[in-house]
């Protein structure tokens, strides 16, 4: 899994978020800090799979009352994956 950087503290004060959609791998330190500036929504860390990008998609689009929006950009994906190639790393 990647490494995610130190948080620029004062530049998400700037922006006075109402909310805050953080990625999986925030540290303890990084999510006090970011939630006392405003809720803050952190996916769980899950073992590196193909899906797992529609667990994070559904918590966030529900954190922002997108749950349609959501459900209808993964069925978009979804359809189009069969033509979609994976090229390896």
């Amino acid at each position: 899994m990647g490494v995610v950087r130190e948080i620029n503290i004062e530049a998400v004060l700037a922006q006075q978020p109402d909310l805050i959609l953080a990625p999986a791998q925030l540290s303890d330190e990084q999510y006090q800090l970011l939630s006392r500036i405003a809720p803050t929504v952190v996916p769980p860390t899950q073992p590196l799979a193909p899906d797992n990008w529609k667990a994070e998609a559904r918590l966030y689009g529900e954190a922002l009352n997108r749950q349609a929006a959501i459900a209808e950009a993964i069925a978009a994906v979804e359809w189009k994956k069969p033509v979609l190639r994976v090229v390896p790393f």
